[in-house]
């Protein structure tokens, strides 16, 4: 689990930086912005309870990536090509840090996830939720790291 953060943490970062663009201001800080954070977490949930890949495919980046807590993961064209199965959820609270461009979301989900036949805990799990903004003002989902284990 230390080595999957890890790499989730190193993913989100150079996400981020990428995001920023040219200019560094290494006396910027991140400002909180939970509301957006919500806004963007739902429609993801949202979209995956409801098998919205119209929605999906416009909203998450072309370099998406996922990793879940057993170690398997997906980029857009297999996450978009074998959809889990999630009918209800809950959001816990979601706490957003935006910066140039960039959205980070931490949060927990109560859900009935199934993944390849794989159901997977019903209890709160931790969820990171990566977010850059394109040049046409629209965000997107670049990275998800979903921390719940199969039962």
């Amino acid at each position: 689990m230390k080595k999957l953060l890890a790499v989730l943490a190193a993913s989100t970062a150079a996400v981020a930086f990428a995001a920023c663009g040219s200019s560094w201001d290494d006396n910027a800080q991140p400002t909180q912005n939970d509301a957006l954070a919500q806004k963007l977490v739902n429609r993801f949930l949202t979209d995956l309870s409801t098998k919205n890949t119209a929605d999906l495919n416009a909203f998450l980046a072309p370099n998406f990536q996922l990793m879940r807590g057993d170690g398997t993961g997906a980029d857009k064209k297999q996450y978009l090509a074998d959809l889990p199965t999630q009918k209800a959820f809950k959001v816990g609270p979601v706490h957003g840090l935006e910066y140039n461009g960039s959205l980070s979301a931490t949060y927990t989900v109560t859900s009935n996830l199934t993944v390849d036949g794989k159901a997977f805990a019903s209890a709160p799990s931790p969820r990171l939720s990566v977010f850059v903004k394109s040049d046409d003002g629209q965000w997107h989902l670049v990275g998800h790291g979903n921390f719940n284990k199969p039962k």
